[in-house]
Order: structure tokens, then sequence, then C-alpha cells
């Protein structure tokens, strides 16, 4: 009897050290409340979140602030890099709550108060549209998307960031870098009254300087936010491009006025056609523009009238020579006003639309030659 009492004392203490054991062990799954020792992240003040590792929670905040770091030129020399944010790790005793995972304090470190917005790119858009629209200019549309530049192409479909994220934790760097830019050339710009106003003439090349600059650049979250110059050394000067720009002006053509006729219609362009008359293929030197019969017709500058008589195909005919070796002439005309060796002005009247020569109504056909060879006159109109 004695030795069953003992035996059953026996597993009765096997038996609460068990149930003990199991309780320590499975408490923390059980929800049991632990009291242990934890560290409170505080941001700005306020509470974020605990956990039970402090070296855990640094280690975290390092290497998101390696995230911003990560992506600058590898040229830059960092002085600073800080959270904007202040950031308190402080131990607690005897802590019963919530315990954050190292998975959840990566996510809250990593989380937005504000997603990025995001615009997709349709027909006809451009950067400029798209500044327009959002009320940003193309320099802080290229900010917020750093793989662009002023001269991308951009197509529908593609999504340009017009509003940055807004990260819980923002990371302020600072850091020194040395480039070499080119500095823009002025340009001269010549009048040439021997030049028509549509013209220009390159006469030398612009040549962009170079300088050299050290900067300090400040960046939030990757987005520029300050820069100064430091230091600024020339390197070469700029060489400024020369440009002719004409002065001489001409008629010029709106709706049904082309300046040489007015109130006409274009019939036949300039280029290869089926020839009105003949009914063969031939190329046609000029423009015809219908017009009534005794319209007036106009110079289209000032120059100096080289023909002016009856010419076989065009019927009565005025050539002008506008200098630089341009010649326009004017045919099919009823009437000729100005002789050979005469001085005309831009718009002067020198003959009337007629059909003389081999025509098929009234009409002025208007040539254009420069050094001898034809151009199309509507490129000049």
């Amino acid at each position: 009897m004695k030795h069953r009492r003992n035996v059953i004392l026996l597993f009765t203490a096997v038996f609460l050290i068990t149930v003990s054991a199991l309780s320590l062990h499975l408490g923390p799954r059980l929800g049991k409340a632990q009291h242990t020792t934890a560290y409170r992240v505080l941001l700005d003040g306020k509470t974020w979140f605990y956990i039970h590792d402090r070296a855990l929670v640094e280690e975290l905040l390092e290497e998101y602030k390696n995230e911003y770091l990560s992506k600058i030129d590898g040229d830059a020399a960092i002085k600073s890099a800080r959270f904007k944010q202040k950031i308190d790790i402080v131990e607690v005793n005897n802590y019963s709550g919530k315990l954050y995972s190292e998975r959840e304090a990566w996510e809250e470190i990593h989380s937005c108060e504000e997603e990025a917005t995001r615009f997709e790119v349709r027909e006809g858009d451009n950067l400029w549209t798209i500044g327009r629209d959002y009320n940003l200019t193309v320099d802080e549309i290229l900010a917020l998307n750093p793989g662009l530049n002023e001269d991308s192409v951009i197509y529908p479909g593609d999504r340009i960031t017009v509003k940055a994220e807004n990260p819980r934790l923002d990371v302020v760097v600072v850091y020194e870098i040395t480039v070499v830019e080119d500095v823009p050339y002025d340009t001269v710009i010549i009048y040439d009254s021997a030049m028509y106003e549509s013209q220009r003439l390159v006469e030398s090349q612009g040549v962009p300087g170079k300088e050299k600059k050290r900067y300090e650049i400040t960046l939030e979250n990757n987005i520029e936010i300050d820069r100064k110059t430091l230091e600024s050394t020339v390197i070469s000067e700029p060489v400024p491009a020369k440009v002719r720009v004409g002065t001489k002006k001409t008629v010029s053509r709106s709706g049904s006025n082309f300046g040489i006729v007015r109130g006409g219609r274009l019939t036949s362009n300039f280029g290869t056609r089926v020839h009105p008359v003949t009914g063969k293929s031939k190329f046609h030197k000029g423009i015809d523009v219908a017009a009534p019969h005794g319209s007036p017709v106009y110079a289209y500058s000032s120059g100096t009238v080289i023909y002016s008589g009856y010419m076989s195909g065009y019927g009565n005919l005025i050539a002008i020579s506008h200098g630089n070796g341009m010649v326009t002439r004017y045919g099919h005309l009823s009437a000729r006003y100005v002789k050979v060796g005469q001085k005309v002005s831009t718009g002067q009247k020198i003959g009337a639309v007629g059909s003389t020569g081999v025509s098929t109504g009234p009409h002025l056909h208007f040539e254009v030659l420069i050094n001898g060879s034809f151009k199309n006159p509507l490129k000049y109109l």
C-alpha cells in the first residue's frame, strides 16, 4: 500500500513538471502574456512599433538608407545620409504586448503614407503637355523620372511619374560631385538684304565651351531638392555660331491668295503630270493657279526684269532675276506691264492672267529657278 502511494506521488510530480514545461513552451503560441525585455521604436516622438532585438532594427534601418545610397553616382562623395524624421530606440523591461517580427518591421520601415501617381501617356502627349496638365515643369518631371531626358521619346502606354511617393521614412543625402559641363554658345545674326526673309545660312557652327564644376547636391528620397556650386573652372570658352539671315521681302501666301495672284485656285502641282492638252506624261516645271481672265499678277520679290515677251508654249512670259541665282517666271499672261531691264519691287503689278500659249483656260503658270534648276514654287510661297 505504501509502495503504491509512492508510485502515485512520483507520477503526479512528473505530470506537473511536464505541464509546467509545456506551458512555458506553448505560452506565446496560446496567447499567454509574456513579460520580457523589448525595444520601443519611436518616430518623431511617437511610438512606431516594438521589437525584440535592438541590433536587428538598427540593421533594417541602415539597409533602408543604403537602398537610396546605392542609386547615387559612384563618383560622388557622400557627405551625410540621415533620416528626416527623428528615430529613437528605447529599452522597455517587462513588456507583454505585440512584438514585430523581422518581416513586419521591414514592411513598416518601407511603408508609404501615399503611393506615387503615374500617368499613362496618350497619343499626342509629350513632356510639355503632361507638365501643363499637372502643373509641373519639364525639369520637375525629369527629376521624378530619372530614366528620361529632354530628348526622350515617349509613346502611348508609357507610364510617367507625375507625383512622387510619400514614404513614411524619408532619407536625406548630401553629396559632392565634380562634372564637366558644356557651356552654351551664342549665335551671332548677320542680316543680309540680298537674301530672303525665309532664308538662313549657317556660316560657321558654334562650339560649346567646357567647364568643370563641383556641386554639393541634396537629395530627399533620391529627388534633388538643392544644388550649390562649390567650385567652377573654365576649361574652354564657347565659340559663337554665325548665321546669315535674309531681310529681303517676298509676297506671302494665305488661303486663295497666292501672293503672285489673288483669289486663285491651284490646278496643277510641280512635278510629273499628264499634260492637259497633249495627254502625254510630262514634267511640269512650275505650278498653275487658275484665276479670272485679267486678274493682276504680282512680282514675287524685288529684282530686275530679264525677259518680257512671247515664248512658245508659255505665251506671254515675264522673267525676273532676284539675285543670288534666283529667277521667277510668269506665263500665259494676257498683258505684260514691265520691260526688260526694269527694276520691280515686291508685290508690284507686272501683268495680268490670261490663256496665251498652250493653255486650256485662264491661269497663271509660275516657276522658280535656283541657279538654273527648277524648284517647287510652293516651297517659296
